[in-house]
């Protein structure tokens, strides 16, 4: 249904164009509502997002639409929640570091695309700030890990071997401030 739905939208002008639109978007749900029953969050999410792409454009226009955007709209936000908790609990799971980070900014990902569309999702302001929180805590430790490897280096008179790590560790200290600005062990690792 969805590549005979792109089809019709492909074609110049037509006038089922604006209805296709919104079928287009009510075979994405169902797609996306059929991943979500094999626990495959992270694909409905996608299904959910290309289903309010189609509900939001300007073309479209039909029965249904603004109940069917609602009721998508809803749903999205809710399986985006289900892929930030998939993320943060697979975090927790797994001692490395560098995967922890992959997982928590996958996370915060998710948190991200929810607060653009809902910023006073109660739920989701409480679970960014902890992300955010934690994902500052890993990537400053995987950072102090370079600076006192890029220092050590530097002791013992190797100073171009130096410059990677040193560069990591600055990178790692930036990447800290954007993540938080305000959090203070990020502040005081960048000083670092």
């Amino acid at each position: 249904a969805v590549k005979d739905f792109e089809t019709i939208l492909a074609m110049p002008e037509t006038p089922v164009r604006a209805r296709a639109l919104v079928q287009l978007g009510n075979a994405h749900v169902r797609l996306a509502e059929a991943l979500n029953a094999t626990g495959d969050t992270s694909g409905a999410a996608v299904e959910f997002e290309h289903a309010l792409d189609s509900y939001e454009n300007p073309e479209a226009s039909g029965p249904g639409l603004d109940q069917n955007n609602h009721a998508a709209e809803g749903v999205y936000l809710d399986t985006l929640e289900d892929v930030a908790d998939a993320q943060l609990a697979g975090a927790a799971k797994t001692p490395d570091n560098w995967t922890q980070r992959r997982m928590l900014s996958k996370a915060l990902g998710a948190l991200d695309q929810i607060l653009a569309r809902d910023p006073k999702r109660a739920v989701a302001l409480k679970r960014d700030a902890e992300t955010r929180s934690l994902l500052v805590g890993n990537i400053t430790d995987a950072g102090r890990q370079k600076l006192e490897e890029g220092r050590k280096t530097m002791a013992a008179g190797k100073f171009k071997s130096a410059y990677v790590p040193m560069r990591d560790a600055n990178d790692l200290a930036n990447e800290a401030m954007n993540i938080n600005p305000d959090d203070s062990r990020a502040k005081a690792f960048l000083a670092d």
